[in-house]
């Protein structure tokens, strides 16, 4: 990733509405996120709300994605997992 540490007055910015995908995947050190958020306070409104769209859609998708994944158990798994525990100890068993 290009060095981020420098703003310099001619930098409209543009750049970092590609570094937005890295950015809400969390794909990104520590430092290049602190980079970025310097660049973002120096930027136009445009640049900055099309920054913060991106990653909000990226986390939507992200969001949508994990709902789509997740699927109701089979109904007799739950039977099954308790027919293979061992039944708990009876009260005689414990004197």
């Amino acid at each position: 990733m290009s060095d981020l540490s420098q703003v310099r007055p001619f930098d409209d910015g543009r750049d970092l509405i590609a570094l937005a995908y890295p950015y809400a995947l969390d794909a990104i050190g520590d430092s290049e996120r602190d980079q970025i958020a310097r660049r973002l306070a120096f930027v136009d409104d445009e640049v900055r709300r099309a920054f913060a769209k991106v990653v909000d859609d990226v986390h939507d998708i992200m969001a949508l994605l994990a709902i789509a994944g997740a699927t109701a158990p089979p109904p007799r798994l739950r039977r099954t997992i308790l027919d293979a525990l061992d039944p708990p100890p009876r009260m005689t068993d414990l004197r």
